[in-house]
């Protein structure tokens, strides 16, 4: 299973980086976030591109493991309850983004970032200006359902803030900028949100499998899932990134804290 899933894996990220599908983020568009001389750009870019492919795997195995422990409703894995929930649905396009926008994106900043009792409530951002607010959900335009109905579907989960989770869209990059490194903007720039094509999350061929289908029915045993994660850190080995190693070495300290592995594995 694991030798599987991390192939996987790989195979994502051979479609991404050969451009078969989107996988756009500001500090991948605009150099500036990210290159402070145009020497390094290409080796800065492809830094920058592995960290942000790190991140989403690692964030989704934590989906998953969430998923399984009944604390992250399965549905948000599901065609047919998202095409009711998504406006003109195409789980299987490549232009189409709306499910990491809309699904996933409000999961890891709006509720898995922001626990209900926090200071902020979980709501839809309201004031243009307020660009701080990075736990409110977004982009309502996308969803078919009203706004209360949206944020009632994740009232339930209800867990610890996991640093995994946190939006960095407010670090600030190498060149002393802020960065809008997520992309969890309702600014529709290139250089201002991210876009992931549904299709990497949904693809099912005989030349690989998007994430979905990848994780829907995997069973995350301890050993597993930390084994998983230690796997992905050296997916483009050699292109590391300290936050990033903070909040999996954080990860895996969680895990063995509760006693459920030991030494991470």
């Amino acid at each position: 299973m694991i030798n599987e899933t991390m192939a996987g894996f790989e195979n994502i990220l051979a479609a991404i980086e050969k451009g078969r599908v989107v996988f756009q983020f500001p500090s991948l568009v605009d150099s500036r976030y990210t290159v402070a001389t145009v020497s390094e750009k290409d080796y800065v870019e492809r830094k920058e591109l592995i960290f942000l492919v790190r991140l989403l795997f690692v964030r989704m195995l934590k989906v998953r493991r969430l998923m399984q422990r009944g604390e992250v409703p399965t549905e948000i894995f599901d065609i047919e309850f998202l095409d009711k929930i998504l406006k003109n649905f195409k789980p299987y396009d490549v232009q189409d983004c709306s499910y990491y926008n809309a699904i996933l994106q409000n999961l890891f900043f709006a509720v898995l970032a922001n626990p209900k009792d926090s200071l902020h409530p979980r709501m839809f951002a309201k004031e243009i200006g307020r660009r701080g607010a990075k736990t409110s959900f977004r982009y309502s335009s996308m969803f078919a359902l009203p706004e209360e109905a949206i944020v009632a579907l994740f009232d339930s989960v209800d867990v610890e803030v996991d640093p995994i989770f946190e939006c960095l869209d407010t670090e600030i990059s190498q060149t002393g900028k802020k960065c809008h490194r997520d992309g969890f903007s309702r600014e529709p720039r290139a250089s201002q949100r991210a876009r992931i094509s549904n299709s990497l999350f949904f693809y099912e061929g005989e030349d690989g499998k998007g994430l979905i289908p990848l994780l829907k029915n995997i069973v995350l045993t301890d050993d597993a899932y930390a084994e998983l994660i230690e796997r992905v850190l050296k997916i483009g080995e050699g292109h590391d990134s300290w936050y990033y190693e903070q909040a999996l070495k954080e990860e895996i300290y969680n895990v063995n804290k509760n006693g459920e592995t030991e030494n991470g594995k």
